[in-house]
């Protein structure tokens, strides 16, 4: 009566952070290439993004899409939640894209008549109760403690991307597109695009071949695709292929050079400048590390002094 064929969560998160800072810390305007999501536990922050400034209070939340300047202030003491993320999934990563006003006030109901402070706490409750949580006496054998260690970090991940989806399906409500001053042409439009560049994935493509195929202006077609994905089809196409490069790093022996003549780069230079870029680490690192990869946590909530970035 239901199949589902196969599960793909393509979400990475960067780091999660929990902390306290003191009345006027500031951080200076800077901008990255993934989303960012700051909710105010305590106290009072200003987040100014693009020269507009919003004031959080206890209880609110703010997504900062990629691409975005911003900086921030506190002029209180203020404990915060905050982690970067990152999503491959094109119809997800639009959802949180087509967001205009980037404020989650601590009374709007974001699902089943909860509000978003609802659903941290329990994030946070989460991670506390994981990172607290100290191994049975009776496990000795290391093979056992990874397993455990594993199992605990599927949960830490399982909340991450609970709250994520959650955090999504909130930029889809009806009132939340109502905001949105991005029509829904130029939204197919971009979709159709993203569509054709997957398909392409392993061509040599021009983004000219890509506006002729659609029978639009590449000008046009650009302004379109940055309006629903904020990044130029050709950031796009490389940001595909590097997602692809990590499974071939992943899951076969092709050396650096086979992957990127196979991923249509320039020359493996440029694979690996563009990799880097994206992953913060090199092609060869990423093969190195790739059984840390799998075994342990992706993102873990730390207490530090410095600020998040």
């Amino acid at each position: 009566m239901y199949q589902l064929s196969s599960l793909y969560s393509a979400l990475r998160i960067m780091d999660i952070q929990l902390d306290q800072i003191e009345k006027g810390w500031t951080y200076p305007n800077h901008k990255h290439s993934y989303f960012e999501f700051i909710y105010c536990i305590s106290g009072e922050m200003e987040q100014s993004i693009n020269n507009e400034v919003y004031r959080l209070k206890q209880g609110d939340a703010i997504i900062v899409k990629p691409g975005l300047y911003h900086h921030s202030f506190t002029p209180m003491t203020t404990e915060y939640l905050v982690f970067h993320f990152e999503i491959e999934m094109k119809e997800v990563h639009a959802a949180f894209q087509l967001m205009k006003n980037p404020v989650i006030s601590t009374e709007e109901k974001v699902r089943d008549q909860r509000t978003i402070s609802d659903w941290v706490v329990k994030f946070i409750e989460e991670f506390n109760m994981q990172s607290q949580k100290k191994q049975s006496h009776l496990v000795q054998e290391d093979y056992l403690e990874d397993m455990h260690c594993a199992v605990n970090a599927l949960r830490l991940h399982s909340s991450v991307i609970e709250l994520i989806s959650i955090l999504a399906q909130y930029c889809l409500s009806k009132e939340r597109l109502q905001e949105s001053d991005i029509p829904a042409s130029q939204i197919r439009i971009a979709h159709k695009a993203a569509n054709w560049l997957e398909n392409n994935l392993h061509n040599n493509v021009k983004i000219e071949e890509l506006a002729k195929e659609l029978n639009f202006h590449r000008s046009y077609l650009t302004q379109c695709f940055k309006r629903a994905y904020g990044i130029s089809p050709s950031d796009y196409l490389i940001r595909i292929r590097i997602c692809e490069a990590k499974q071939l790093l992943l899951e076969t022996d092709y050396s650096i050079e086979y992957i990127s003549q196979l991923l249509s780069f320039s020359s493996t230079a440029h694979f690996s400048r563009s990799f880097r870029l994206m992953m913060e680490i090199t092609p060869l690192q990423f093969r190195k590390n790739k059984k840390s990869h799998y075994q342990q946590p992706m993102s873990t909530i730390r207490r530090q002094s410095s600020p998040h970035n």
